[in-house]
């Protein structure tokens, strides 16, 4: 068995680097300085730029900070074109508005101090412009978490409050209409067909509480206690989807990340479980495709003792994985949220501390359209090497590899080497070792025998060579 112990060091991060920039990664951006800044929520403008939101780092003295809302505005390349910081904690979510304008929904300090959070509502125009800003002047500590446009141009936000679950009711420039409060360490709403409100809540098992257009409750379930429910979305027909993760330890980390259907009177229709890693995962923020799939982001981990990758799942609307991506360097890395833009093409925001010129830094993405088929081979047309990302990842047993060979000059016929190693550099398998015409390529890798755990694939020929990452989990 042979060992590439420098090779893999060298080439891991050739991996890391080139896994963010993945070859249905158009490009990425890590914004920020030396401070610790952080990215929640992009949505695309209608001049094909984004309006970028999160948290900025300031500096008050040597190794002493604290974070201000930042409010980016970025040309449809994430090119930044202006930038604003607000006094405060963070924004939370932005989305938009019925004028076509849109809503930040962010964090605050209450005048009490620093000690207990507030809720600011900053309204934009259609450029990205502050038009308006409302602090909620709320009493106790409460945490934004969510916001909603509702049918007569108001607001329903979702508060994580001292000792509950709190929704705001407002009018359209925030002024509060009426509130209620839940008995739950966590929360997600949807206003439902007939204007009322679904609420999906968790304290000891996860529940969904229906209620009419002023709050008040209509009916109520209870679901399974391994799973907490996070997020409430609805489905294209009268129903709803809850997603979360899966706590086989009450005690211990959240592992897998688990979606339930239920139908319009609350009844669960089907529970499906995606097993993302053999450690953890972390859950972020759920949206729905142009063709009513799901889009979930988050971050997974494959031990104790490793650092995050940013993870992005694609699930059909009956629930099967369609496809599943990780992406990440050496550091940890996040994605907060990902959105399907009009051209099928996909903006993600979150953070990273594998890139960058901070300790963590705002992390913009955009991709392609959904990937070809993985049984495609495409010869000719081809104007430079390429190795992509395996498909599915993480796998059991089987995965895709696909890599691309050019078809200009010298290259027509080109050596090539496809091989596996395991963490330690040890040559697992030999893919392909022959010389290839111009064209992409499929090969099927069977780990079966093999331990879950990371495994690195590598593509060289006599002019490139790249690596990446695999994940087998049995």
């Amino acid at each position: 068995m042979k060992k590439l112990i420098t090779a893999i060091t060298l080439t891991i991060i050739l991996f890391d680097y080139s896994f963010a920039q993945a070859p249905d990664t158009l490009w990425t951006k890590a914004i920020g300085d030396s401070s610790n800044d952080g990215g929640t929520s992009a949505i695309q403008r209608a001049d094909g730029g984004y309006i970028v939101c999160g948290s900025k780092g300031i500096e008050l003295a040597p190794n002493t900070y604290t974070t201000d809302i930042w409010i980016i505005n970025t040309d449809e390349n994430g090119n930044i074109t202006n930038s604003n910081n607000y006094g405060g904690i963070g924004a939370v979510e932005v989305i938009q508005t019925s004028d076509n304008g849109y809503m930040v929904l962010a964090n605050t300090f209450t005048p009490q101090g620093s000690n207990f959070e507030d809720i600011l509502l900053l309204k934009l125009n259609e450029n990205g412009d502050t038009s308006w800003t409302k602090e909620m002047n709320l009493l106790w500590s409460d945490y934004g978490s969510e916001i909603h446009q509702t049918n007569d141009s108001g607001f329903v936000i979702l508060f994580r409050s001292t000792g509950g679950i709190k929704l705001y009711r407002t009018n359209s420039v925030g002024d509060t209409l009426w509130t209620k409060f839940y008995n739950a360490r966590s929360g997600s709403i949807q206003i439902t067909e007939d204007k009322g409100y679904a609420f999906l809540g968790y304290k000891d098992s996860t529940w969904v509480t229906k209620s009419d257009s002023s709050g008040n409750i209509e009916w109520i379930k209870s679901y399974r206690s391994e799973f907490r429910g996070n997020k409430i979305i609805k489905t294209n027909n009268p129903g709803y989807y809850v997603v979360g993760q899966t706590y086989p330890d009450a005690f211990g980390p959240p592992q897998d990340i688990g979606i339930m259907k239920i139908n319009n009177n609350g009844d669960s229709l089907w529970f499906k479980t995606y097993p993302v890693d053999n450690f953890r995962s972390f859950l972020g923020r759920v949206s729905k495709t142009n063709s009513n799939d799901l889009i979930i982001s988050g971050a997974t981990s494959v031990d104790a003792s490793s650092f995050e990758d940013g993870l992005i799942l694609k699930v059909d609307q009956n629930g099967n994985l369609i496809w599943s991506k990780t992406i990440g360097g050496m550091g940890e890395d996040y994605i907060s949220e990902t959105h399907q833009l009009d051209d099928g093409s996909y903006i993600s925001i979150g953070n990273t501390t594998s890139f960058g010129a901070g300790q963590r830094d705002l992390w913009l993405l955009k991709f392609t359209n959904d990937p070809t088929g993985v049984n495609e081979e495409l010869l000719g047309n081809v104007d430079s090497f390429k190795l992509f990302q395996n498909y599915p990842n993480p796998f059991n047993p089987t995965t895709k590899i696909k890599y691309s060979i050019p078809s200009v000059g010298a290259y027509r016929n080109t050596p090539v080497q496809l091989k596996v190693y395991d963490l330690l550099g040890n040559e697992i398998a030999t893919l392909v070792n022959e010389e290839k015409p111009a064209g992409t390529y499929d090969v099927e890798w069977d780990a079966t025998g093999l331990p879950s755990g990371v495994y690195f694939y590598q593509l060289k020929t006599d002019r490139f060579v790249e690596t990446k990452k695999m994940i087998l989990i049995k």
